[in-house]
């Protein structure tokens, strides 16, 4: 019994061990898998995020361009005139116009009681 190893006790410690060696192993490999599980789930949901954002990106960038065509329409030079000639009796004296500077709306701009807007040609 000179041999450390044939000591009862280092016989006993052996074989209480054991288990536990198999059980932090299997735990090892379980959390590994699960967190490969986990990070898969999770790289899943953000490529699925990505998908629908890419798709409203694009449609805004549709919304985009349709209200620009919009606005190229809406603020056409002939369209203008011939609004003003039909709702505000615009006078065509001859001169065609050829610039027109349309100021964008601002909520602050409010005209004085008794101001008025004064358009060039108009009765």
């Amino acid at each position: 019994m000179n041999n450390k190893q044939d000591s009862p006790f280092y016989v006993m410690l052996k074989i209480i061990s054991w288990p536990f060696k198999s059980f932090f192993r299997i735990l090892i490999v379980v959390i590994t898998v699960g967190l490969y599980i986990y990070q898969a789930v999770a790289i899943d949901e953000l490529a699925r995020e990505i998908r629908t954002l890419e798709g409203k990106h694009r449609q805004l960038e549709n919304d985009k361009a349709n209200f620009e065509v919009q606005i190229e329409q809406l603020t056409n030079i002939n369209r203008i005139e011939n609004l003003a000639k039909e709702k505000f009796g615009l006078i065509n004296g001859g001169n065609q116009i050829e610039n027109l500077v349309i100021k964008k709306y601002e909520k602050e701009t409010k005209l004085i009681e008794n101001e008025s807007i004064q358009l060039a040609g108009v009765k």
